[in-house]
């Protein structure tokens, strides 16, 4: 297919084909935040069903990145949820964990409407494939490695000569 479709997922996954999406990356909306009405665990059944929708459309080795942030509970501790459920929802429908990132936000609100505490400054993001087995998608990422690499001092080396 090799395109890009920015939608609503509950619109796009019916129409697409069986094994035709070899990237998935999200942010969907946050539970009981910025509109969305949903308490986490609705949030978590709700991601669950969509997981479960986009599995039969990705292709052997496809990945799915995701970045999520859950607000803190009502007695204002942080909803560990987000390091547990998550990714055990991912591995309950077959998917396993190549990686997890931070993302440090730049924009992080200043006191806001929380009463407990600040907003954090980072979000999580997970990285999840459908591939058997690592060696597949890493033997791909470490070639393409390894060909920067090369080339990045193959330049160092023609500068270093040249001068």
């Amino acid at each position: 297919m090799d395109k890009i479709i920015a939608g609503d997922c509950l619109d796009v996954l019916p129409t697409l084909p069986p094994q035709s999406v070899k990237l998935v990356f999200t942010s969907p909306p946050y539970p009981g935040q910025k509109g969305n009405g949903q308490s986490v665990s609705e949030w978590l059944d709700w991601l669950n069903r969509v997981v479960a929708q986009i599995r039969p459309l990705l292709v052997d080795s496809a990945v799915i990145a995701l970045n999520v942030m859950f607000k803190r509970t009502e007695s204002g501790w942080f909803d560990t949820r987000l390091f547990s459920a998550v990714p055990l929802l991912f591995e309950s429908n077959g998917f396993h964990c190549l990686d997890a990132y931070i993302w440090h936000k730049t924009n992080v609100p200043q006191n806001g409407p929380l009463s407990y505490c600040d907003a954090p400054g980072y979000e999580p993001v997970y990285v999840y494939t459908n591939a058997g087995r690592p060696g597949t998608l890493l033997s791909m990422l470490n070639t393409n490695l390894m060909r920067q690499k090369v080339s990045a001092a193959m330049a160092r080396r023609v500068s270093d000569t040249a001068a």
